[in-house]
C-alpha cells in the first residue's frame, strides 16, 4: 500500500492582477497581443474552444502590424482548444528535468515560528518515468524542506516553465518570456514502493536525466544523505500557454491530462523546437 505524505486538498487560487506595458518599450500593444507561437490545425481540436473569425481588412497604421496582417489572411491561426492545450502541457512535464516545488510550513514544525503557514519554493530534480500517469518522478530527501512539510500534511505544487528551455534549444533570448508556456501542477506527494520502482525502471529513467543524483540514490551508502522514491499525483493542473488573447489559460480537465498518450505529447512542439 502506498504512503501518502499529505491532504489531498487544494490550494487556494491565487488573484491575478493586470499588467500594464512601459511606454518607452517600443513595442505598441496590439503588436504585444497579436503574436502567437503556435500554428495549428483548423478547426482545432475539440468543440469546446470557439474558432476564431477573420478579422476585417484594414490599412496597417505603420509596419510592427505586419502580424495582424498575417493573421487574417492565415485561417490556421486559432486558438489552441483546453484539450489539445493539454498534450502540450504533458510534452512539457516530459520534457522538463527540474521545476519549482512549492509546499506549505506547518505550524508545528517551523523554525522561525513566523513562516508557519507560509508557502515556500524551491528548485527540484524532476522526470516523467511513470508514463502515461502525468504524475512527475521526484527523488525526495528526507532532509529536505519540501519533504519534511509534505510530511506534515503540506499539499504540493510543481511550477514548469519553458523559458530556459526555448532559448537553449535557439540560441537566443525571445521577444517576451511572458509568451511561453508555463504550467503549474497541484497535488500531493506519495511514496513509490520498492516493487514499483524495480518494475518501471524508475532509477534508470531518472539518471537519465540526471546523472549527477547517482550521489544520492536511496539504498546506496555512499549517499550523502537518505533519499526515497515519490511521485507527485496531480489533482490539478493550471495552464498559461502564452498571452491570453492568442494561448488557452486556465484549468486543464484532471481525466484528459491522466489519459494523454506518450504518442499524443510526441506529436505536437513546443516555441522553438523544430518539426
Amino acid at each position: 500500500m502506498q504512503e501518502r505524505l499529505l491532504l489531498d486538498e487544494s490550494l487556494p487560487a491565487a488573484d491575478h492582477d493586470d499588467s500594464s506595458f512601459a511606454s518607452g518599450s517600443g513595442l505598441g500593444i496590439e503588436s504585444l497581443f497579436s503574436y502567437t507561437p503556435y500554428r495549428i490545425p483548423f478547426p482545432p481540436l475539440f468543440a469546446e474552444s470557439m474558432t476564431a473569425q477573420p478579422q476585417p481588412q484594414s490599412s496597417p497604421s505603420n509596419d510592427d502590424d505586419d502580424d495582424d496582417e498575417d493573421e487574417r489572411e492565415n485561417p490556421t491561426i486559432s486558438i489552441p482548444t483546453r484539450y489539445y492545450s493539454t498534450i502540450l502541457g504533458r510534452r512539457l512535464l516530459a520534457l522538463s528535468s527540474h521545476g519549482v516545488l512549492t509546499t506549505v510550513f506547518p505550524s508545528n514544525l517551523s523554525s522561525p515560528a513566523s513562516v508557519a503557514n507560509t508557502p515556500i519554493g524551491l528548485p527540484e530534480y524532476i522526470a516523467s518515468c511513470e508514463e502515461p500517469s502525468g504524475n512527475p518522478t521526484i527523488l525526495s530527501l528526507k532532509v529536505s524542506t519540501s519533504t519534511r512539510n509534505a510530511a506534515a500534511g503540506s499539499n504540493v505544487s510543481l511550477t514548469l516553465s519553458w523559458w530556459d528551455e526555448y532559448i537553449h534549444l535557439t540560441g537566443s533570448k525571445p521577444w517576451a518570456l511572458a509568451n511561453l508556456p508555463r504550467l503549474s501542477l497541484t497535488g500531493y506527494l506519495e511514496e513509490i514502493s520498492s516493487d514499483q520502482v524495480n518494475e518501471k525502471a524508475i532509477e534508470t529513467c531518472f539518471l537519465q536525466k540526471h546523472r549527477d543524483s547517482i550521489m544520492w540514490l536511496p539504498g546506496r551508502k555512499w549517499a550523502a544523505h537518505q533519499g526515497f522514491w515519490t511521485r507527485l499525483v496531480v489533482t490539478q493542473a493550471y495552464w498559461i500557454g502564452g498571452f491570453g488573447d492568442k494561448n488557452y489559460i486556465g484549468w486543464f480537465d484532471p481525466d484528459e491530462w491522466r489519459t494523454v498518450r506518450k504518442e499524443d505529447w510526441e506529436g505536437v512542439r513546443l516555441p522553438g523546437e523544430k518539426e
